[in-house]
């Protein structure tokens, strides 16, 4: 998979508006992973492109986490940046609206839905974490302080009804990641 920023803050955006336009920064991490979570049960690809890590909250999108918290660009530079701004320690507020030209109507439904369904947990993110921990079997605890890597064939093992990784829908997100290669390496020749 391949992390698309812009794709990523229009996500985040959008459950962040949901949410009255503030949050914490771990509740919209969880709402995330779930909606990627989803969008990959449903349709073979995550919403953010990111990779997850395992932490001793749940889980967590690794680049995204980096850009929240200051560790992926130098201050005011890259989108994020522009829309979001972080309140006190553990808040995320919206304060400029994205293009909204990166997600698709079933990124946009994915998301949606996968706010109604978990709004109790909206300003709730450890009674989130909690849930996650005690319904998601890829959840495991963590110690304090530490991390894991989080294969999505964890996440897509334990989506699945049967418990099996559909080989098919890994080659073909393995094949789109070749082709995203192609077409950079292609644009940058071209510039």
């Amino acid at each position: 998979m391949r992390f698309d920023e812009a794709k990523t803050t229009e996500a985040a955006a959008r459950i962040v508006r949901f949410a009255g336009g503030r949050m914490s920064y771990m509740g919209l991490l969880k709402y995330l992973y779930v909606a990627d979570r989803i969008s990959l049960e449903r349709r073979g690809r995550s919403i953010t492109g990111d990779t997850y890590v395992a932490m001793h909250f749940g889980p967590v999108l690794s680049r995204t986490k980096d850009l929240i918290t200051n560790r992926a660009f130098p201050p005011d530079q890259g989108i994020w940046k522009k829309t979001f701004e972080r309140v006190g320690k553990y808040d995320i507020k919206l304060v400029s609206e994205p293009s909204w030209d990166n997600l698709s109507e079933s990124d946009e439904e994915i998301l949606r839905r996968t706010f109604q369904k978990y709004a109790r947990f909206a300003q709730d993110q450890f009674g989130f974490a909690n849930f996650l921990h005690e319904n998601f079997p890829e959840v495991e605890e963590i110690p304090t302080g530490s991390s894991r890597s989080l294969p999505i064939e964890s996440v897509l093992q334990a989506n699945s009804n049967s418990g099996a990784i559909d080989e098919q829908m890994l080659a073909e997100m393995a094949s789109q990641d070749s082709l995203d290669d192609f077409f950079e390496r292609v644009g940058a020749t071209a510039k």
